[in-house]
């Protein structure tokens, strides 16, 4: 949950990381790069999730 990036010393830790060495934009840009070479599930191989967080 987003409490949780408030309150977790190691999500906190990387954030201010984030911030103090702009390091955000090289690591979203690597980021995007990994989405972008996960292979779309069509037909049966994949699921739509009634709830995000739990396999149905």
């Amino acid at each position: 949950p987003m409490l949780t990036l408030l309150t977790d010393n190691e999500a906190q830790s990387y954030i201010n990381q984030q911030l103090q060495y702009l390091s955000f934009f090289s690591d979203f840009a690597v980021s995007m790069e990994k989405m972008g070479r996960i292979r779309v599930l069509t037909g049966t191989a994949g699921q739509i999730r009634r709830h995000c967080a739990f396999s149905n």
